[in-house]
């Protein structure tokens, strides 16, 4: 009997706690992110979420994609670059799920900036714009590279819930690649020539957007829209132009030199990479992941300068262990 009497007494005292909660009690904010309504309050929210955009560039592997290609080999036959090239690859491999995967993770970033940017109170509109602008370009290239090795993919371009996310259908490559060439004409006009101070400089300028937008022309067969908008980019007042001496873009001296529209860049012991490790000569400790093809190397005209600065020949000397190289010692 008193046990039936304390569960009673339990119940009571529990519905009388929920009922006293006004409908409270169980709205809680969550305590491992921030809430969309909390944020976008103020101008360094859009600046921070833009710059987390900015990974999109690198989700894929573009340099090991050449293992695939007739430009590079790779005696690895175990790695994905190696399965894709023999034609032994399937949908359980890495680089499928995870290309996609963090493909997606990033347009979701984009898609934010796009949609929330201008949410923010007392922020300079020519600064929402910019931003948005930045998120545009970013979101352009990853669906040029969604569209080149998937085909036909979803077409997200607003932020979407999880249950949304499942349900979401696949998209013709051809209106994809309507709309995000619109979306980069949108983008010039917001974005500037070149930042002038270095806090802001890598960051994605006009010129890169007219980049991304020739080079997703070209890969689409539009080459009339490829050579206009690439004839863009070469008037002066970009101030793009060639170094004198080829080799010397890859200098540390020479980071963000006027060559570059574009690059992925990195920070000692803050954002660093192994490119070196994975592809560099086993003779200097490298695991030489790819290895350039002949008929890569039979693509540049006699004479060309820049293959002295890309590979290493029959008879070269060789920088890394001294000696004259030979084929197979690394």
């Amino acid at each position: 009997m008193k046990t039936r009497v304390k569960k009673l007494l339990y119940a009571l005292l529990l519905v009388a706690v929920c009922g006293g909660c006004d409908g409270g009690f169980f709205d809680t904010e969550p305590t491992d992110r921030i809430s969309v309504d909390k944020f976008w309050t103020q101008e360094k929210d859009g600046i921070l979420v833009t710059n987390g955009c900015y990974p999109g560039l690198s989700v894929f592997k573009m340099f090991s994609f050449e293992g695939c290609s007739d430009n590079a080999c790779t005696a690895q036959v175990w790695i994905d670059a190696g399965m894709i090239a023999n034609g032994s690859f399937n949908s359980s491999q890495d680089w499928v799920k995870v290309t996609w995967k963090n493909a997606y993770a990033n347009i979701r970033r984009t898609n934010d900036v796009i949609t929330y940017i201008d949410e923010i109170p007392d922020m300079d509109d020519a600064l929402k714009n910019r931003l948005k602008g930045e998120a545009l370009v970013i979101r352009a290239f990853l669906y040029n590279l969604m569209t080149s090795l998937y085909g036909d993919v979803p077409f997200i371009t607003k932020p979407i819930t999880l249950i949304e996310d499942g349900k979401q259908p696949r998209e013709s490559k051809s209106v994809i690649v309507d709309a995000i060439l619109k979306d980069l004409d949108e983008a010039v006009n917001y974005l500037p020539i070149r930042y002038e101070t270095n806090e802001d400089k890598g960051r994605i300028t006009r010129g890169a957007a007219l980049a991304v937008k020739a080079r997703i022309c070209l890969y689409n067969g539009m080459y009339k829209e490829a050579r206009d908008a690439a004839s863009q980019i070469m008037q002066a007042e970009y101030g793009y132009q060639l170094l004198p001496d080829y080799a010397s873009i890859f200098d540390y001296n020479h980071e963000m030199n006027a060559e570059v529209i574009l690059d992925d860049q990195y920070m000692p012991d803050l954002r660093m990479h192994d490119s070196f490790r994975t592809r560099g000569p086993r003779s200097a400790q490298g695991l030489s992941e790819y290895v350039p093809t002949r008929s890569l190397v039979d693509e540049y005209q006699v004479g060309d300068t820049r293959i002295v600065a890309n590979f290493l020949l029959p008879g070269d000397e060789n920088p890394y262990v001294g000696g004259i190289f030979k084929p197979g010692s690394g």
